[in-house]
């Protein structure tokens, strides 16, 4: 059933199937992703890093739904030309990778992984797989 329905949207309003199956997986996404924060706040303490994945998750998905919402309501999907169109797509895939990523932390940390740092200083210096002709300082 469509959200918009749930909401009692009158029905001249409710928008076409396509749209309907937009906006129920995108409850199911929102629904999901709060099952995980909601998992993630009562198994770790604040600031564990599968906490912080997770809340980080739930902020890149609502921002996900608002987008793509946007993309829908405005009618910028299929054939549209609009250079909006492109801007827009172009800020929903950034973040459908943003996302990606801090679903993949939550898990990485959740599973036992150990906390990613970078290295400090100058890292590449030592490491033969970076030592370019022209990159080296002689």
């Amino acid at each position: 059933m469509c959200v918009l329905l749930l909401l009692h949207v009158p029905i001249q309003f409710v928008p076409t199937i396509d749209c309907s199956i937009y906006y129920d997986a995108e409850l199911l996404a929102l629904l999901l992703v709060g099952g995980l924060l909601l998992w993630a706040r009562r198994l770790y303490a604040a600031g564990q890093p599968a906490r912080v994945a997770a809340m980080w998750s739930m902020g890149f998905i609502v921002v996900e739904a608002l987008v793509g919402a946007a993309l829908v309501l405005l009618q910028l999907t299929g054939d549209n030309p609009a250079l909006l169109r492109g801007g827009v797509i172009a800020v929903h895939l950034a973040n459908t990778l943003l996302l990606l990523g801090a679903l993949t932390l939550c898990a990485w940390h959740a599973a036992g992984g150990v906390p990613v740092q970078l290295p400090k200083g100058a890292p590449y210096q030592d490491n033969p797989y970076f030592q370019l002709s022209w990159y080296q300082n002689s």
